[in-house]
């Protein structure tokens, strides 16, 4: 015990962290809190002090607001105690240690491929939510629990996995196993039964191969074979155009829920129009407005714990200046990523680059910047990102 506690480094925790946060959130949780009793120790202990850039500050900035705002209005506690709280952002931390990106990525790949396998497995066993095939012998179902719960949160890791996948492809590394994964990726994506990453992923993939081929006519393959893909299977095609389902329970509920939202953000006092009215405050303030809106068109009325968009749920829990910071952070990373490409050609920028577009495109339609699972994912990736991004301008 002795030695392995000498041996210990911290980056052995970032490693497991990416080997199992597809896979256990109890788990990953459990890694991330070990990690942040080592890092807060080590900190005292030795008075260590770490060089921050300035891509550290904007990572942080918006978790840092957060908890600045609700410490105001007494719910830092629970912010800190909630699962999609603060402890999801901890996997940043990673950032100071020696661990190598790339081995991260691979790691991550391995761990994204067993839920993409137990997706599809689950599928074929008929542990359904929404039936996707139906042919003789099999009939693939959309699974209606996977490892890490609903198959949202599994569709930004396989989305995620398939892009770490053709990331690895590009580099010309084992490209048939990067060919086997990437396919693998696909086919879990469509059995999540899932629009928003369906809808995510074709678009940064787009973006992607524009950026690496800038080829309009490989582009315009590429939609036109995803595009002859979906119709080729009705019920892929079904969902797909359901987006467009203005009579669709789920799509109706959105529709009322945004329309709700934004009439209480018309009338709110200028506090809660910059601070927000916070996560309890939510449940008071917006209510009302948000039932009377599911009224109008004949809804039964609910209210949902958050507001299915990233960036009206910011908006009203946080206030524009929590928007801003969400769009900035985004935003300031993308163009990191894209000035890094243009000017090296680093496919490492690229893989980054389409993560967040699928995170900002994917967030239309989700709150899927809180949810616990995906918040480890984006934040481990802000690590990654600044890590890489690091590594390129020292050598």
């Amino acid at each position: 015990m002795k030695r392995l506690l000498k041996e210990f480094k911290p980056e052995h925790l970032a490693y497991l962290f990416f080997l199992s946060c597809s896979l256990s959130v109890p788990f990953t949780r459990l890694v991330v809190k070990l990690f942040l009793v080592w890092f807060v120790v080590s900190l005292l202990a030795s008075r260590k002090r770490f060089k921050l850039l300035f891509s550290d500050a904007v990572a942080l900035l918006l978790p840092a607001y957060q908890s600045f705002t609700l410490a105001l209005r007494g719910e830092l506690l629970s912010f800190l105690r909630a699962p999609n709280g603060l402890i999801p952002v901890s996997p940043y931390l990673f950032r100071f240690t020696d661990f190598n990106p790339v081995t991260a990525l691979s790691l991550f790949r391995y761990s994204s491929a067993l839920l993409a396998f137990w997706v599809i497995l689950q599928s074929l066993l008929g542990m359904r939510d929404y039936r996707v095939l139906d042919f003789t012998l099999f009939a693939f179902s959309r699974p209606s629990h996977t490892f890490l719960g609903h198959p949202l949160t599994a569709g930004a890791f396989i989305s995620a996995g398939l892009l770490v996948s053709l990331y690895f492809l590009a580099k010309g590394e084992g490209r048939v196993r990067n060919l086997l994964f990437s396919a693998l990726f696909l086919v879990a994506l469509f059995f999540t039964y899932d629009r928003s990453y369906w809808v995510a992923t074709f678009l940064a993939l787009t973006v992607v191969t524009f950026l690496v081929v800038k080829s309009f006519r490989l582009v315009f393959f590429f939609v036109l074979l995803t595009g002859a893909l979906f119709s080729s299977v009705p019920q892929l095609k079904e969902r797909l155009l359901s987006i467009f389902d203005v009579q669709m329970a789920s799509n109706l509920y959105r529709v009322a829920m945004w329309k709700g939202a934004l009439s209480f953000y018309s009338q709110a006092p200028l506090s809660e129009k910059l601070l927000g009215v916070g996560r309890e405050g939510y449940y008071r303030e917006v209510k009302p407005f948000v039932e009377s809106a599911e009224e109008e068109v004949s809804l039964k009325p609910h209210l949902f714990s958050h507001l299915h968009n990233d960036y009206l749920t910011l908006l009203i829990w946080y206030g524009t200046f929590a928007l801003f910071l969400f769009l900035f952070t985004f935003g300031y990373f993308i163009y990191l990523n894209l000035r890094e490409y243009l000017k090296s050609g680093s496919y490492e920028s690229v893989l980054f680059l389409s993560f967040y577009l699928v995170i900002l495109t994917a967030g239309f339609f989700e709150y899927n910047f809180e949810d616990e699972a995906v918040k480890f994912l984006i934040y481990s990736f802000f690590a990654l990102n600044v890590k890489s991004l690091s590594s390129l301008k020292e050598s």
